[in-house]
């Protein structure tokens, strides 16, 4: 719950579509395996942030309703952005053709890579492989992810084994 409650600047709604989709796929909100679901996690924030609402003289009922509003904004822009499905998938590419493309070796590194395809991807949700491919060289050309390791050979040229010896 407080990962949600942080995870956005006030009020809740102001974050991207990557933002709030990245926030989406924290597994300490949504992680279908172990039974968590975003819109759980979403409720169960808000229950804690209306009981905040309580005190020795009741409920707070102004400041309550500015709460379930804030939330109830939250599960719109959540529906109208498509998160609950986009959330799910996976990189639009995989570590191959990042390595394939930006021309380096698989190594540490390619977590901050995909971690970047994914936010992509959530705020391109119509671009295609091709134009996250294309995303991908321009950033690499930048310098964005920082230095990478060369590929030693081009990717995909066969074995460091020379043939016919």
């Amino acid at each position: 719950a407080e990962l949600i409650r942080k995870g956005f600047p006030d009020p809740l709604t102001t974050g991207s579509r990557a933002q709030i989709g990245i926030l989406l796929r924290n597994t300490s909100i949504h992680y279908p395996v172990v039974g968590a679901e975003w819109s759980s996690s979403l409720f169960f924030a808000l229950v804690q942030e209306v009981v905040d609402c309580w005190s020795d003289e009741g409920l707070d009922e102004v400041k309550a309703s500015e709460c379930i509003q804030r939330y109830n904004s939250l599960a719109e822009t959540i529906q109208r952005y498509n998160l609950a499905e986009s959330i799910k998938a996976p990189p639009i590419i995989d570590g191959k053709i990042v390595c394939h493309t930006l021309n380096i070796r698989p190594g540490p590194h390619m977590g901050l890579i995909m971690d970047r395809i994914i936010h992509w991807q959530l705020e391109n949700p119509d671009k295609d492989v091709g134009d996250c491919e294309a995303w991908l060289k321009e950033e690499g050309t930048k310098g964005t992810f920082g230095p990478l390791p060369p590929a030693s050979r081009g990717v995909g040229e066969g074995s460091s084994k020379k043939k016919g010896r």
